[in-house]
């Protein structure tokens, strides 16, 4: 939060496409996007990207419980050197998340959710693997 250079302000333009197959009760989606952050402050040209992404999914259900996948990639190309490393950065995301939604009552809905994230990075810093398991409780009013 106190490296305002880092600051950028995120665009993002794309197109989705979504198909409910009712005899199947599924729901198939994807989606690709161009995104740009521009940093907020001059001479941070490596704090801002362009990048591409797309997303598949898929939603079913099987009684009470509503499955769900995705995949999401997203490729990312910096606007400048990084003043640390000397090198254009490059990221490669990928994303995968698997999980349900459960609604024990009717305004009610739990999601244990399962996500694993390998960002690629020709700067090593920016590299890393993580896996997340979550879960959430909402009430719907």
């Amino acid at each position: 939060p106190n490296q305002e250079t880092r600051d950028a302000d995120r665009y993002v333009a794309g197109v989705g496409w979504i198909q409910a197959r009712v005899e199947a009760s599924q729901l198939l989606y994807g989606s690709v996007y161009l995104s740009r952050e521009v940093p907020t402050h001059a001479g941070a040209a490596y704090a801002g990207h362009s990048g591409l992404g797309a997303r598949i999914g898929s939603e079913w259900e099987t009684g009470s419980l509503t499955w769900f996948a995705q995949a999401q990639a997203e490729w990312r190309r910096y606007g400048g050197t990084e003043p640390l490393f000397s090198v254009r950065r490059a990221d490669d995301q990928l994303d995968l998340s698997v999980g349900v939604h459960w609604r024990p009552a009717p305004a009610w809905r739990i999601t244990p959710q399962l996500t694993h994230t390998r960002n690629h990075s020709n700067v090593v810093i920016f590299a890393y693997q993580r896996t997340t398991l979550q879960v959430t409780a909402r009430r719907e009013f």
